[in-house]
């Protein structure tokens, strides 16, 4: 019980109970008590014991023997005071328990009874039928004529008979005082319940049950001696009253003037108590911290066995249950209570105190970014490039050069590289939903316009000169420029289509990353897996077809197409990505993932742009007179024309080109001999197509 009720008040046992056999506790026995007493941090030792034994004095000495008497304070229960007041008030018993503390029922001075019982004479046996055995026995009176005056005069009051000797009041009193009172208050509450006012006993009076006297003496209610509330806790027992004791010294004391008056003498002072308020709420404990003596006036000793832990460290439990040591949290935890840390969630850290966590600053990607500036460098000169070249082109569009490119792809690869370019400041903006969606669907679509547009050059070109000699007189469809603007559309709405599909399932959203316990960095919801990935596996089937389709071409009449710089476009282009996607999947770095992409588009459009349109634009701007029909009509076979730049008459039979050139050169269509019995007429008629459109006619 006083265990479980001892935790309520921070309060612990660090040594176990010992119980004292009073009729077997041998000096053996005593030794271990204290040497377990003296093994633990323990300061306070509290004795309960039923009598004054013996044994608990030999508990004392051994303790003063084995040097460990003092290194405790010691409590005591309310016989010792008594005990300790009758037998020793000086000498080595004294010396055993200065500074001690002891907690016993309440002792208060009734006021007014010292003069009301000295004034008392023998006629208050008429109140008191005790009071004449009661005299006697006092005054010792007998029956022969050596007392007979002092015990038979009805005059005398007890002050007569007691004479000049002081009287000391009982300590407790004043519980007599307040026990009559409780019957006296229910019984008048009886009365005036079953008497009706009417005074005296009443007929309703003559006969009262226990229970019934027991119910009215619950709900009694008065003040006490010392005006605090009386009243019956749980009905059944009495208001808790004590008093707290400290044994000191009394006379010869280091801080009394009157140390030497004599010997050293010792006596039990009241420093507080544990009672009810005025206003019957309670119990409180009211100690004098500054009446309390220690042994020799020594300072108090403290009642714990380790310092106070400062902000943000916690206990753990030592050796002895009742102590601890303080420590502190780990560098991402904060103290829970005073026992336990706990660990603050991802992406924050806690405050200097380790009393709350806090989110620690948002990290993103942004402007601002060393990473994305020169991501944004790059894009920003392709952007520039690319504006310029379309200027060129646009300038100078009805020139044969610019013909001879294919001037609806041509455009349509622009407009791709722009995108690829201005896709670059979306994906190193701040993320949001918006950018994050942005980013996914353009990743893909503006690889995939850019080589569908390639693919779709190299397989018209693939198809004309790749024909069986005996297909039969079919000429090859789809090879004009609007048909190849519908098959570029065509492919690239199979990434579109993709896209939508997946961020229907997957929308695009941001979320909070925490690469490490105090990083917290904002990204695009897969940008730190493999997920981006998706959007590129069409474009970069496109890209391998390209390739099977630039080495197939590679043969092609130089010239006449552009297969031998699709080819290097896209071998370097396999090449970008062959470094950029495992540095993707190696990375950790968010951030770095993000340039990555956006550096393997940019550096993807620039190649294009070098390779696909600089050669044009270097002969329109620095080679204008090589921007003819003839000259453009002359390349296209330049690998057969002579220095001369006539045509070898053995080679008119083995390149059609060549035929076609001559003879379009001489003003002139050419005739079915000059083609070539190899040439089908398909293929004629697709190298007519080519032609018409070098024709220079409004």
């Amino acid at each position: 019980m006083l265990s479980s009720l001892a935790a309520n008040y921070s309060v612990c046992f660090a040594s176990p109970v010992h119980r004292i056999d009073k009729q077997d506790f041998t000096d053996e026995e005593a030794t271990n008590v204290v040497l377990s007493l003296n093994s633990s941090e323990a300061k306070i030792v509290i004795v309960f014991s039923e009598s004054f034994q013996s044994s608990m004095v030999r508990l004392l000495l051994k303790a003063r023997d084995l040097d460990v008497l003092e290194r405790f304070t010691w409590v005591f229960s309310d016989l010792w005071t008594d005990k300790f007041s009758e037998r020793a008030d000086r000498g080595w018993q004294a010396k055993l328990l200065e500074g001690s503390i002891c907690v016993h029922p309440m002792s208060r001075q009734l006021f007014g009874f010292d003069e009301y019982f000295m004034s008392l004479k023998l006629d208050h046996q008429q109140v008191n039928p005790w009071w004449t055995e009661l005299w006697r026995s006092h005054f010792g009176c007998r029956d022969d004529e050596s007392t007979k005056g002092q015990c038979d005069n009805p005059r005398a009051t007890v002050r007569d008979v007691h004479g000049a000797v002081p009287m000391r009041q009982a300590r407790y009193l004043h519980f007599v005082r307040d026990a009559i009172w409780a019957v006296a208050q229910a019984l008048t509450d009886l009365q005036r319940d079953r008497c009706g006012g009417e005074p005296g006993m009443c007929a309703a009076m003559s006969h009262i049950q226990g229970t019934v006297l027991r119910d009215y003496l619950a709900r009694v209610q008065f003040n006490d001696v010392n005006r605090n509330r009386f009243t019956f806790q749980n009905g059944r027992d009495g208001p808790p009253r004590y008093s707290v004791l400290n044994y000191q010294r009394t006379i010869g004391a280091a801080s009394s003037p009157a140390s030497a008056a004599g010997p050293p003498r010792y006596g039990w002072v009241s420093v507080g108590d544990y009672t009810m308020n005025e206003d019957g709420s309670g119990p409180h404990l009211h100690v004098d911290s500054a009446s309390i003596r220690s042994r020799a006036d020594a300072p108090l000793p403290s009642s714990t066995c380790t310092p106070t832990c400062r902000a943000g460290q916690i206990k753990t439990r030592a050796r002895d249950a009742c102590c601890w040591y303080c420590r502190g949290c780990g560098e991402f935890q904060v103290r829970q209570n005073d026992w336990t840390c706990e660990d603050c969630p991802a992406g924050s850290r806690p405050t200097p105190d380790h009393l709350q966590c806090l989110l620690v600053p948002e990290e993103h990607i942004g402007y601002t970014h060393p990473w994305a500036i020169a991501a944004m460098a790059v894009a920003s000169f392709g952007l520039v490039a690319t504006v310029l070249v379309s200027a060129v082109f646009w300038t100078h569009r009805n020139t044969p050069v610019i013909k001879a490119a294919g001037r609806e792809l041509s455009a349509l690869l622009l407009v791709a590289e722009l995108a690829s370019y201005l896709v670059t400041f979306v994906m190193v903006a701040p993320p949001t939903n918006a950018t994050c969606g942005l980013t996914r669907f353009a990743l893909g679509f503006c690889f995939t316009l850019s080589y569908a547009a390639v693919l779709t050059k190299t397989n018209r070109i693939a198809r004309i000169f790749n024909q069986c000699p005996g297909a039969g007189p079919k000429k090859t469809r789809y090879t004009s420029p609007g048909s190849q603007l519908v098959i570029t559309a065509l492919l690239t709405s199979v990434e579109a289509l993709i896209n939508l599909a997946w961020l229907t399932y997957e929308p695009a959203r941001v979320r909070d990353h925490f690469p490490s316990r105090d990083v917290r960095q904002r990204i695009c919801v897969g940008l730190d897996n493999y997920s981006y990935l998706v959007g590129l596996i069409y474009p970069l089937v496109l890209i391998g077809l390209c390739v099977v389709y630039a080495v197939k071409t590679r043969k092609c009449p130089g010239g006449f197409n552009e297969t031998r710089h699709i080819a290097f476009t896209t071998y370097t282009v396999t090449i970008i990505w062959l470094a950029f996607v495992p540095l993707y999947l190696a990375s950790t770095s968010t951030a770095l993932r993000t340039v990555t992409l956006a550096m393997s588009l940019s550096l993807s459009g620039l190649v294009q742009l070098g390779c696909l349109f600089c050669p044009k634009v270097y002969i329109v701007i620095l080679k204008p007179e090589k921007n003819t029909k003839e000259v453009v009509m002359m390349s296209t076979c330049h690998r057969t024309l002579g220095s001369t730049g006539t045509l070898p008459a053995h080679h008119l039979t083995t390149n059609p080109a060549a035929a076609l050139v001559k003879a379009r050169l001489e003003g002139r269509s050419p005739c079915p001999s000059e083609l070539g019995s190899d040439m089908s007429p398909a293929m004629a008629g697709s190298l007519a197509d080519h032609d018409e459109a070098l024709s220079l006619s409004h």
